[in-house]
């Protein structure tokens, strides 16, 4: 079991938070574990789990104390083609084009200022009757800007028609040959038109198994209209984490 002080999502809450990550071998002295927990001062903070899926003894003993279950976190790879009624769609697609943006604080400022509330309408956090969509806004923002900061990370802009109506940011490991989606959204007057789709598809994605890179993300099973999507896009789950939450 790790205990990471959360700093960065202080500014986000506005009070210390803290996540604990729970290995499978934890589960051999689950009740060590719980004991652990107990002792920590969190007294005033934001407290978040996450766990190997499968071990539902130790999960309803952690909602015995206090912590509430938010999500399954799931880690997704691609691993086969896309569909091939979609493959032919997104090729089709002349009017569908990808705008790499410059790395440049104006640029990305511009496009993290799209970033609404509702963009992000199935995050845990956004979902959360305590915290709700303005703190998820707010959290995905402070998010973007750091991500700026890594210079590995590069954000795009799906265009129809030459008009912007989504972005992504990607970071790229190139000694491991990875291409992690981090985060991305539809903008919120071209909610809801499909266009969710080209952002996933993105301008690599379709072609990573032939380039030999692998590409991940990470989604909430909350979201499983995005699931359906990236599986139909050729990507398999490949992590699963009980994530769990409590203000202490």
């Amino acid at each position: 079991m790790k205990i990471i002080n959360a700093t960065w999502e202080k500014r986000n809450l506005g009070c210390d938070a803290y996540e604990i990550q729970i290995e499978r071998k934890d589960f051999d002295n689950f009740d060590a574990v719980c004991d652990e927990i107990e002792k920590q001062d969190f007294s005033g903070a934001y407290v978040v789990i996450k766990m190997p899926v499968g071990n539902l003894d130790a999960l309803h003993k952690l909602q015995d104390m206090g912590f509430y279950f938010m999500e399954t976190q799931l880690g997704l790879e691609k691993c086969f083609d896309a569909d091939e009624s979609l493959w032919e769609l997104i090729e089709n697609a002349e009017n569908v084009s990808y705008t790499s943006v410059p790395k440049t604080p104006k640029a990305w400022d511009q496009i993290i200022e799209k970033i609404t509330p509702y963009m992000f309408s199935t995050d845990r956090v956004s979902l959360d009757p305590q915290l709700g969509p303005e703190i998820a806004c707010l959290r995905y923002k402070n998010w973007a800007k750091d991500l700026f900061a890594d210079t590995n990370s590069r954000m795009f802009e799906v265009n129809v028609e030459g008009i912007p109506v989504a972005f992504g940011i990607n970071v790229v490991m190139p000694e491991k040959r990875i291409d992690y989606g981090i985060l991305g959204g539809v903008y919120k007057e071209f909610d809801d038109l499909g266009y969710g789709l080209f952002l996933i598809a993105g301008d690599k994605g379709l072609n990573a198994l032939h380039s030999g890179e692998k590409c991940r993300t990470t989604i909430s099973s909350n979201n499983f209209k995005i699931l359906k999507i990236y599986q139909k896009l050729g990507y398999v789950i490949y992590k699963e984490l009980y994530v769990l939450r409590k203000f202490y």
